[in-house]
C-alpha cells in the first residue's frame, strides 16, 4: 500500500478505526510530548500530552510499525537531537511506555528526519532520510535498519543529492511505483521544492516543481485516482499553507496549481504533518493536517476530491488546538 501519513502525526490501527497519534518536541523542557485524539469519543477530544524522552529535540518523524502485537504495532519515532539521530518506540498495550533514546547515526545531521517502514526486505526495513549537517558534503543521508537481521542493525548512511548543497527539509513515502515500491522524497532547498525517488539501487536526480515554500512539508500518496495521487501540503511565508497534488494517472505526471488555506493563522507555520484518515467516504478518507505554529499545533481537514466535483474543495480549520504548552 502507498504511504498515507507523513511527519509527526499518524492514524494508528488501535481499536475502532485507530486514534490519531501526534508527537512534537518541547524544546524549552528538553523532552517530547505525545498527544492522542480519541476517535471513540463523540467529541473527538485530544488527550495529553504525555511527556517522555530526554535531550533537546528539534524535529521528529512518527510511524506505527509491525513490531509488537499482531494487528496493532508499536509507535516508533526518529528524533533529531542537535546534530544526531535517536530512535524511540512505544509499546502497543498498557501502560503504553516509551523506550529510548537509542542513538544510531554518528554523522552530523540537520533539518528534520523523515521516517517510514518500507516493503524492502521480508519484515520491511526502517528507512530514514535526513539532511546532511556537513556543509561541505551537502545533500541528504539515507539510513536503513535491516529488520530481518538479528540485532536489527542500522546500515549506512548513503549520501545522495550532494549537488543540492544545503537541504533544509525533507518528507518521505514509499509509493506504488516500482517493485516493491519506490521511496519518494520531497526536499526543500531555500524556497524551492524538488522531487527525488529511489528504486532500490540508486537515487534519481532532483526535479524541481514549486517555489515559495517554507518550513517542513507533509507528503503522502492518497487513494484518490486510480493509481493514487501524490498529495503535498507545505507552509508558505506569511503563515499560510499550500496544497498541491500530482496526477499519477496522467502519463505526464503533472503537479496541480497550489490551493492556499490556513489564512486565519496568526503566526508563521514551521512544519506540517499530512495523513489520509478513514473519516469520509469508504476507501476515500479525508486529508488531515497537523500544523506546528510556535507553541501550538492546529488541525485542518478536507473531504475527498472526486473527479466530477470541479474546483478544489474547501479546507476546514483550524478546528482545534493541541498541546497548548510551551512546545516549540
Amino acid at each position: 500500500m502507498p504511504t498515507k501519513h507523513s511527519g509527526f502525526m499518524i492514524q494508528g490501527n488501535r481499536r475502532s478505526g485507530g486514534h490519531f497519534e501526534l508527537v512534537v518536541a518541547d524544546l524549552a523542557n528538553e523532552r517530547l510530548a505525545h498527544s492522542r485524539r480519541n476517535i471513540d469519543d463523540p467529541e473527538l477530544s485530544w488527550g495529553g500530552p504525555r511527556f517522555f524522552g530526554t535531550g533537546k529535540v528539534h524535529a521528529v518523524s512518527l510511524i506505527q510499525s509491525n513490531f509488537g502485537t499482531p494487528g496493532l504495532g508499536n509507535l516508533e519515532l526518529i528524533a533529531r537531537e542537535s546534530n544526531r539521530l535517536a530512535h524511540y518506540w512505544c509499546e502497543d498495550r498498557l501502560p503504553f511506555a516509551w523506550h529510548g533514546p537509542f542513538y544510531f547515526a554518528h554523522e552530523q545531521v540537520s533539518g528534520n528526519p523523515a521516517f517510514i517502514q518500507s516493503r524492502f526486505g521480508v519484515r520491511g526495513n526502517f528507512e530514514v532520510v535526513v539532511p546532511s549537517g556537513d556543509s561541505e558534503a551537502g545533500g541528504l543521508y539515507h539510513y536503513r535498519r535491516n529488520n530481518d537481521q538479528s540485532g536489527l542493525p542500522w546500515m549506512g548512511p548513503t549520501l545522495f543529492a550532494s549537488a543540492l548543497r544545503q537541504v533544509d527539509a525533507v518528507a518521505l513515502i514509499e509509493s506504488n511505483f516500482g517493485d516493491p515500491g519506490n521511496l519518494e522524497a520531497i526536499v526543500r532547498v531555500g524556497d524551492e521544492l524538488l522531487h527525488l525517488w529511489f528504486d532500490g539501487s540508486i537515487w534519481s536526480e532532483a526535479v524541481p516543481f514549486f517555489r515559495g515554500a517554507a518550513g517542513v512539508p507533509g507528503f503522502i500518496q492518497s487513494s484518490y485516482g486510480v493509481k493514487g495521487n501524490f498529495e503535498l501540503v507545505t507552509p508558505l511565508e506569511g503563515g499560510v499553507m499550500a496544497h498541491l497534488w500530482r496526477n499519477n494517472d496522467d502519463p505526464a505526471l503533472p503537479w496541480s496549481a497550489p490551493t492556499i488555506f490556513g489564512t486565519n493563522l496568526p503566526h508563521q507555520l514551521e512544519a506540517v504533518a499530512l495523513i489520509q484518515s478513514d473519516f469520509g467516504l469508504p476507501d476515500l478518507g479525508n486529508l488531515e493536517v497537523a500544523a506546528r505554529m510556535g507553541s501550538r499545533t492546529c488541525h485542518f481537514w478536507r473531504k475527498p476530491q472526486l473527479p466530477f466535483e470541479g474546483p478544489p474543495l474547501e479546507w476546514h480549520g483550524p478546528t482545534t488546538f493541541m498541546c497548548e504548552t510551551n512546545l516549540t
